[in-house]
């Protein structure tokens, strides 16, 4: 199929924020129809027209919004970043106005990105069915990219970019035994009572080398607050070990220049997970491993 590509501002749309400036894209499609099982478009390479090499190689997709529709509804649309797929989402359809070309006939769909993926390509999946047309109006590409000008006394200078170090504070529940840890100083409620200043966890609204989503996780069972970087191993804890998911920070899976583990360690007779940033022993548990590396 052909596409056609125009810049509908402009120029490119900023808007800022403490640590970064969104960039919206808005690119217009011929009224081209899409035939076939799946058609993957790669929003990078259309970014990479309109935005520094260097800034692109660190920014984040945030969100895609596509106006389209399918003669019959059969057709979905997903994003693809970093080799995770977002949920498909529906695209409507009418068999009666599928071939009017005003705006008012189209279904306007808006996805978040499934990951930070700054590295990889980003993707726009189209798929429909071997019976029916898929039409892509237009495309809005919105991403973060890094602003150099706005590092504080609490940010660390990384790869070039700055990078905000939160703290995240530690509480203890007597009454459960379950160890949790936020950035918020204020206890959750219950008997949690602040135990200080635990470490800090890089934030940043754009991609850094090295840095990955680190989630946390309850299971209100056995009343233990779960923290991970492997979505391999969230995956089974959300599926088989029955704990729901609660937020997701960011962690680094490599060691930066001032930087130090994050070992966690277990208590088989409790279910507590206890995180720490040395290895010494504690009574009733043992080391597992080290989930990344954080700020003192």
């Amino acid at each position: 199929m052909k596409l056609v590509f125009s810049v509908i501002c402009a120029s490119l749309c900023l808007a800022s924020t403490a640590l970064a400036k969104q960039v919206k894209m808005d690119f217009d499609y011929e009224y081209a129809i899409v035939h076939g099982d799946e058609t993957v478009i790669s929003l990078k390479a259309r970014a990479a027209e309109r935005i520094d090499a260097n800034e692109l190689a660190h920014a984040m997709l945030a969100k895609v919004t596509i106006t389209a529709k399918t003669r019959f509804g059969w057709g979905s649309v997903a994003l693809r970043v970093d080799g995770v797929e977002s949920e498909s989402v529906r695209v409507t359809g009418n068999p009666d106005d599928f071939d009017n070309p005003l705006f008012t006939t189209f279904d306007r769909v808006a996805i978040l990105s499934p990951a930070i993926g700054a590295n990889s390509d980003w993707q726009l999946v189209l798929r429909g069915k071997s019976h029916d047309d898929f039409v892509l109006r237009r495309v809005v590409i919105e991403i973060d990219v890094p602003n150099p000008f706005v590092c504080t006394s609490q940010d660390v200078m990384m790869d070039g970019l700055c990078v905000h170090a939160i703290p995240m504070y530690a509480f203890y529940s007597m009454q459960t035994g379950d160890h949790f840890y936020s950035p918020d100083p204020v206890s959750p409620g219950g008997d949690y009572v602040l135990q200080g200043r635990a470490f800090a966890l890089p934030v940043s609204s754009y991609q850094v080398n090295g840095v990955l989503p680190f989630y946390r996780l309850y299971n209100g069972s056995v009343q233990d607050h779960f923290y991970t970087a492997d979505r391999v191993e969230m995956e089974k804890a959300l599926e088989a070990l029955h704990y729901g998911y609660e937020d997701t920070y960011q962690i680094f899976d490599v060691q930066k220049p001032g930087t130090i583990p994050l070992a966690r360690f277990y208590n088989p007779a409790t279910g507590d997970h206890l995180y720490k940033t040395d290895t010494n022993p504690v009574a009733g548990y043992s080391m597992e491993m080290n989930v990344g590396f954080v700020f003192p």
